[in-house]
């Protein structure tokens, strides 16, 4: 992580000034609401905890990682000293292990704790993936971070992979399914309904994308439901709840999403499905916001 440096001092702070804010989580939400901070403040103490090892980047392009020559390249949206400038201490590659509500402490996993007079959640959504049996087989994956378009591109390239699936027919999947093609690999797209990307286009427009894709040497099946992940020493096939069974070195389900919340629930935050804010994004506890996808408001 990076070592905090001094902070500014204050002869004499307001009485009832806020000094202290951390921010847990560095996406786009994260990193923002660091900057407005700064720019409506510029004494306080800002903290950014980004358990990514990485500053801020362009999430939406991390499907060129996958088969791209560059890696990161092209992707970060700050400059490397775009935390310096601002004065934030930014803490990458650190995970927050609690809050503790009663100290307003944030507990890194690190063992350094950050005090804060305003705490900030940001801590995004993950990969919402459905348990099927055979899940604990290496060589399926999610795609919702940069480490995991490495893992993909690496696993790929270790094991020889040849034939892969993903699973769900939405932006993510299609998307991904082009970079999997593009890395070298025979792609089936599992679709669960009758069509592509059902919630986004009606079936015209699925008809095009699915002509697209198939042009392309894509396998889309539809009405497609994985049942079982089959393999011994590591994936080797998709069996579907129709009996079918799909030859698979690789899997890559884009099911969904859901709030990041466990940090939150831990400390006692009230929730629904997300950290339940009003329209300042205020939780219902003192002290404590909620941005991004963590947040719930309004319904």
């Amino acid at each position: 992580p990076a070592v905090p440096r001094p902070r500014r001092s204050s002869s004499s702070p307001r009485p009832g000034k806020v000094q202290r804010i951390v921010v847990i989580g560095n996406g786009v939400a994260g990193a923002t609401a660091a900057s407005e901070v700064r720019r409506l403040d510029p004494d306080c103490a800002v903290d950014v905890v980004g358990r990514e090892a990485f500053p801020l980047y362009n999430r939406m392009g991390i499907a060129r990682v996958v088969y791209g020559r560059s890696a990161m390249g092209g992707l970060f949206l700050l400059g490397d000293d775009w935390y310096e400038q601002r004065d934030i201490s930014c803490w990458l590659n650190t995970s927050a292990a609690a809050v503790d509500m009663g100290a307003r402490e944030v507990v890194l996993g690190t063992g350094d704790r950050l005090p804060y007079d305003r705490l900030i959640l940001a801590t995004g959504a993950r990969a919402a993936v459905p348990a099927l049996p055979g899940d604990r087989l290496p060589g399926w994956f999610v795609l919702r971070e940069a480490a995991d378009a490495m893992g993909i591109r690496a696993y790929a390239q270790e094991t020889r992979a040849v034939d892969a699936v993903v699973v769900g027919a939405g932006p993510l999947g299609v998307e991904a399914a082009c970079a999997l093609h593009d890395l070298g690999l025979a792609v089936t797209l599992l679709a669960r309904g009758p069509h592509l990307l059902r919630q986004h286009v009606d079936v015209r427009c699925a008809a095009l994308i699915r002509r697209y894709l198939t042009g392309r040497g894509i396998v889309v099946l539809s009405e497609a439901v994985p049942a079982v992940l089959d393999g011994a020493d590591r994936l080797r096939g998709v069996v579907l709840a129709d009996g079918r069974r799909v030859p698979a070195d690789l899997m890559l389900a884009c099911t969904g999403m859901a709030p990041e919340v466990g940090l939150a629930r831990a400390a006692g935050i009230p929730m629904g499905r997300g950290v339940l804010v009003d329209t300042a994004m205020r939780a219902r506890v003192p002290d404590v916001l909620a941005v991004g996808d963590v947040a719930e408001v309004d319904g």
